[in-house]
């Protein structure tokens, strides 16, 4: 949503113009998940609430790929300025979910979104947070890709050995014991 909003919008949220069943459907999903990630963080239990948020971020590509800004910016411009807007809104919302988990991930969201950190997350998310107008940060790219150098020198810094020479090893003595490894 960013990258659109960026090429088509001149890097500036869109206005909120019609909105349908799919952008209802995704907010009541998105706050059935939140419910859940507050019930979870509750309780301390962390992967748990990090799986929810990737399930929140499962249903906003599941939208944009329902809402499809790039058909209809030229059928339909004011419903996809509100999906854009939507789908920003709600990139807003996990980048502050995950800053406990990713605080570098949720201060790059912030950054390119232009937006501070939330003090406090609201128990119902209303879904269009983004102001029609704000001005929004270069697109750059959240994660960068590791060299197999990288994983080798994290290997042995964090004590991790290959997984395919182990696997081979394992298979090795599997053979030497006369018998298949269960499991």
């Amino acid at each position: 949503a960013l990258s659109f909003s960026v090429k088509f919008f001149e890097s500036k949220v869109p206005k909120i113009g019609e909105t349908g069943e799919l952008e209802t459907k995704l907010i009541n999903d998105v706050n059935t998940e939140l419910r859940n990630y507050i019930e979870a963080m509750d309780a301390i239990r962390i992967k748990y609430s990090i799986l929810i948020v990737m399930k929140m971020a499962s249903l906003g590509n599941a939208y944009l790929q329902d809402s499809q800004p790039w058909v209809s910016i030229k059928e339909k411009p004011a419903y996809c300025g509100s999906s854009v807007n939507l789908a920003l809104s709600l990139a807003h919302l996990i980048a502050n979910l995950m800053e406990p988990f990713m605080p570098g991930f949720s201060d790059k969201v912030h950054h390119q979104l232009n937006l501070d950190h939330l003090e406090r997350i609201e128990e119902n998310w209303v879904g269009y947070t983004m102001k029609e107008g704000h001005v929004l940060n270069e697109n750059l790219p959240l994660f960068v890709a590791v060299s197999n150098e990288q994983l080798d020198g994290f290997r042995s810094k964090f004590g991790s050995s290959d997984p395919v020479e182990e696997k081979k090893k394992d298979k090795k003595k599997d053979k030497k014991k006369g018998g298949k490894k269960k499991g």
